[in-house]
């Protein structure tokens, strides 16, 4: 796999948009992460509360990579995802991410609405963080890409 990042929504199953390295994408269907998993740790309003509020997991880059090409394709990983929920109506996204990475998001344009801090045994500094989406930023992210 080179890349992948997976979408769910309250009235949806999961959307996947994932490239493997002979071109296919896959599916799935499992839990919501957030709400379904660590519902403890991450204040309720934070959580996927509406049909236009999708959740984002799974962002991957191949580790094989040099750094500097993982982040460009991480990066344009969070373009193309923010687009595709864009397309399905989608007006707020959420991720859990290392809080280093929030400054990616940060960058790239995005309009951070709420963030918190969580704890998962095994990763440090994680952050679950809700992103407002529209068009015109998501241009701007384009652009800033």
């Amino acid at each position: 796999m080179i890349a992948c990042s997976r979408v769910r929504c309250t009235n949806t199953t999961y959307k996947v948009a994932s490239t493997l390295k002979d071109g296919s994408c896959t599916q799935t269907n499992i839990t919501y992460m957030a709400k379904d998993i660590w519902p403890d740790q991450i204040p309720a309003e934070y959580l996927i509360s509406s049909p236009n509020h999708y959740e984002v997991t799974r962002v991957y880059a191949d580790s094989s990579l040099n750094k500097k090409n993982r982040m460009y394709i991480a990066m344009a990983i969070l373009c193309a995802t923010y687009g595709y929920i864009i397309s399905l109506g989608g007006t707020l996204g959420s991720f859990v991410t290392h809080t280093s990475l929030v400054n990616m998001t940060k960058n790239l344009g995005m309009k951070i609405a709420s963030a918190c801090n969580i704890s998962i045994p095994n990763f440090e500094s994680l952050q679950y963080v809700s992103v407002h989406l529209n068009y015109s930023d998501f241009i701007s992210v384009i652009n800033n890409l």
